[in-house]
């Protein structure tokens, strides 16, 4: 189960003597983020580059966490949990249809 396996990757890299990867894993997710600015053709600049980017970061956070724990049979609850994220006011405000 690729779940367990990353529950323990990110257990093993979370701990407070592995700072050097915490470091990595915050670069990767960075880049995560500019890629999913570039795939979307996100043109804003400033503080509104910002509030994408928080916003982002946090639904891709917030969605591994709920893959990671979800028990649903093909991690339908995770994936309703994405959409759900993708709809919420935030995403509408930053992204108007």
């Amino acid at each position: 189960d690729h779940r367990d396996a990353v529950r323990d990757i990110l257990r093993y890299k979370l701990r407070p003597a592995h700072i050097h990867h915490q470091a990595s894993l915050v670069v990767a997710l960075s880049r995560t983020v500019q890629w999913w600015r570039e795939a979307a053709a996100l043109t804003a600049t400033g503080r509104g580059r910002e509030r994408e980017e928080v916003v982002l970061t946090g639904i891709f956070g917030t969605t591994i966490l709920a893959w990671l724990f979800d028990k649903s049979p093909g991690q339908v609850r995770a994936k309703r949990f994405l959409h759900r994220r993708l709809q919420s006011r935030a995403t509408r405000r930053l992204w108007p249809a």
